[in-house]
């Protein structure tokens, strides 16, 4: 498995995280520059449109005005006389004008034409601007009526001729073509090599442009009559997807106020609208570009920093686990390296008292182990010497006695002629040496019964048991099980010396008239139970008493037992008899000891 140390698992996640920032900051920043340059893009075709608009009005109130001074001098002329007025229609209009031009009656019917023959497909009476400017007495101004021309990109321009106290003695009525270079509609040279203007009607024909198109309807007709009939007046932006598949039309909109229903479209031309903020996406790209590597620069000082004082903490560690326990670990910090090495100075300080504590602990243990040692050897030999000394009262002292008793028998028979005195003084002689021998041999029982190395524990406590509690006339139970196969000598010994102790305390304090000894063993285990119904005591106060003997005896059978590894209870109380238990694992250290 390949080891990739800390610092560079932090640098790389560092770098990442400022990579990741850095993209994010850049995409922000490219989608508010991009919406700034849309933004400004939007407000520059809406200004050059609404600029745009404003000069067509001039132009368009320019050249009405030179048709409303043609319609006085026409008006003048026609007071003065038929010949004045043929001799100005056909000199002055041909200066002005390369478009045609009809002088009319107000019903429509045709006075004068610039161009005498041609016909006009459905009368010129069929356009609307004569009725208009007849009935308004204003000249006006508007698309010319598609049965009036084949031209539909020419605008026409009504002004009424106007005769003194006569009201209006005709119409003059001029087509323009409005894309003509002399009328100077779109003369902003700037402006043309940029953008490409329109003029367009309601209907969307295009009434001029800057540019041919071989379409006489715009090709934003629809939307240019969507934004009107939305703002009317105002100036909108609209995109629309183009026909080649090549993108969207961004185009600006104003209306012409000296027409209504006509209006500027300004659309830039491919490659030539202004890169608003070119140069701020560039410097972003730049940015996002250059800071990648100084991230990950900084990510790695950083790290490199961050990772020294925990270089530190770790070597201390390492030193700790090899067993130096006695220099302290110091990292002074305020943050998360700090507390560890607060927390493995507490561990270093933890894991020497312990180990101080686990000396003291192997100290005791060998203290125990010598201890129990010392009890195994002192038991063995206390009960190697009851065992010499029962064997030397029996077979000596008691051989002796035995001896004496008989010679006592015999001097009796031989005195038998002697006096009556000296009869008596022998015969209590002999009963003393008889009960010196029974007390003796009850003293050699007591150090080193007999049954007990020949029959074993069950037979031994019984009969001992019976001798003591006979003789004060308390009734015993005794009940053995589980006995088989006899434990060993040392274990043996020491549950017959508890039980011979809890016996004796029965003879001796508590008054009872039934006893009950049980000896059994499930084969790990054997348990004793001595109870009776006597007096009782208080146990707690009677081993706190260090002056009671019968505490010692206590404390005694409670120290064997806890020496074969088992376990003693005592429960008493006044008036409520004693029960003594005691449990032992049969398998014991020391078992081959007797």
């Amino acid at each position: 498995m390949i080891r990739i140390s800390l610092q560079h698992r932090l640098t790389v996640l560092i770098g990442l995280t400022a990579a990741a920032a850095v993209a994010v900051f850049v995409y922000l920043g490219m989608s508010a520059v991009d919406q700034t340059e849309d933004t400004a893009r939007r407000e520059q075709l809406s200004s050059t449109a609404r600029a745009v608009a404003g000069h067509v009005d001039d132009v368009l109130t320019r050249t009405r005005g030179r048709e409303e001074h043609l319609a006085r001098m026409v008006a003048n002329a026609w007071s003065q006389g038929e010949p004045q007025l043929t001799n100005l229609l056909d000199a002055y209009p041909r200066l002005l004008f390369e478009s045609d031009l009809y002088l009319l009656r107000p019903r429509g019917e045709l006075v004068w034409s610039m161009r005498p023959g041609v016909s006009i497909p459905g009368g010129l009476s069929a356009e609307p601007l004569v009725t208009e400017s007849v009935e308004s007495l204003q000249s006006t101004i508007g698309s010319c009526a598609v049965s009036t021309t084949r031209d539909r990109s020419r605008a026409c321009f009504a002004s009424p001729v106007l005769l003194e106290d006569e009201g209006p003695a005709g119409v003059l009525l001029a087509q323009i073509d409005l894309g003509r270079p002399d009328l100077d509609l779109f003369s902003l040279e700037q402006l043309n090599e940029s953008f490409r203007l329109e003029l367009v009607a309601t209907d969307g024909i295009i009434l001029a442009a800057n540019e041919p198109d071989p379409c006489d309807l715009s090709v934003h007709a629809e939307a240019v009559d969507t934004l009107r009939s939305q703002g009317g007046t105002g100036d909108a932006v609209h995109s629309q997807s183009a026909d080649d598949g090549e993108g969207s039309h961004s185009f600006g909109y104003a209306p012409v106020s000296t027409v209504q229903g006509w209006g500027v479209i300004v659309e830039p031309r491919e490659g030539a609208a202004p890169a608003v903020a070119g140069g701020a996406r560039q410097r972003l790209l730049l940015f996002g570009l250059a800071a990648i590597p100084v991230s990950l620069a900084i990510a790695w000082l950083g790290a490199r920093q961050l990772l020294k004082p925990l270089r530190a903490v770790t070597l201390r560690g390492a030193q700790v686990a090899a067993g130096d326990l006695s220099t302290p670990v110091v990292v002074a910090r305020g943050d998360e390296i700090g507390d560890l090495a607060r927390v493995l100075e507490t561990l270093r300080i933890n894991l020497k008292a312990s180990v101080v504590d686990a000396q003291e602990v192997d100290d005791a243990r060998r203290v125990s182990a010598t201890r129990g040692r010392l009890l195994d050897g002192l038991f063995a030999r206390q009960e190697e010497e009851r065992r010499r000394i029962a064997y030397e009262l029996h077979e000596g002292t008691l051989q002796s006695l035995s001896g004496l008793a008989l010679v006592l028998d015999s001097l009796g028979d031989e005195l038998a002629s002697a006096g009556h005195a000296t009869r008596d003084r022998v015969a209590r002689v002999r009963t003393l040496a008889l009960a010196l021998i029974d007390d003796l041999r009850r003293l050699a029982a007591d150090l080193r019964p007999s049954v007990l190395d020949n029959l074993g524990l069950a037979a031994a406590l019984q009969s001992y048991a019976d001798s003591s509690l006979s003789e004060k006339g308390v009734q015993l139970f005794f009940h053995a099980s589980g006995l088989e196969t006899r434990p060993s000598p040392l274990l043996e010994a020491s549950l017959y010396r508890v039980a011979q102790e809890a016996i004796d305390n029965i003879a001796a304090h508590a008054q009872a008239k039934t006893a009950t000894i049980r000896l059994e063993s499930d084969g790990r285990n054997i348990s004793l139970v001595v109870q009776d119904d006597g007096a009782g005591f208080d146990a707690a106060e009677l081993l706190a008493d260090p002056h009671a003997v019968r505490g010692l005896g206590i404390l005694s059978m409670r120290e064997r037992i806890a020496h074969l590894g088992g376990a003693f209870r005592i429960e008493s109380a006044p008036g409520q008899g004693t029960r003594v238990r005691a449990e032992v694992p049969l398998e014991v250290e020391g078992d081959n000891r007797s």
